[in-house]
């Protein structure tokens, strides 16, 4: 059983972890706010609704890297593979949140079946 002086001390070690991370949390909202306001974030999401995309959803073209795949790739290959056509996203966060969305919906939905953590096929290529 500890003791009061130990609990103490693991609780003073935890909310100096919580301030460390909130510090963070604290820096990359002030970046934020400094792109804000400076028109950059802006400027950007623009910038890529006026790039000429591949045209069709981002599940159909996760659906073709998986069926030219022939099997089961990780969500990395598959958003490597991606880029590397030219696809992109408007969000964002970029192209990877994206995909793991794409992912996750389509296996609820019984487009893909997820193979184990993070490598997935689609659901009408073999069992």
């Amino acid at each position: 059983m500890a003791t009061i002086p130990q609990i103490i001390k693991e609780k003073k070690t935890l909310i100096a972890d919580l301030e460390r991370q909130l510090e963070l949390q604290r820096a990359v909202l002030d970046e934020l706010l400094r792109l804000g306001e400076n028109g950059e974030v802006e400027q950007k999401a623009l910038k890529n609704k006026a790039k000429s995309a591949k045209p069709g959803t981002l599940a159909s073209h996760v659906e073709e890297v998986l069926s030219n795949n022939g099997g089961e790739m990780s969500s990395a290959d598959i958003v490597s593979e991606l880029e590397d056509r030219g696809v992109e996203t408007s969000a964002a966060a970029g192209l990877s949140p994206s995909v793991a969305v794409v992912l996750s919906r389509g296996t609820k939905n019984g487009d893909f079946v997820r193979v184990r953590s993070g490598v997935y096929r689609l659901a009408k290529i073999g069992h």
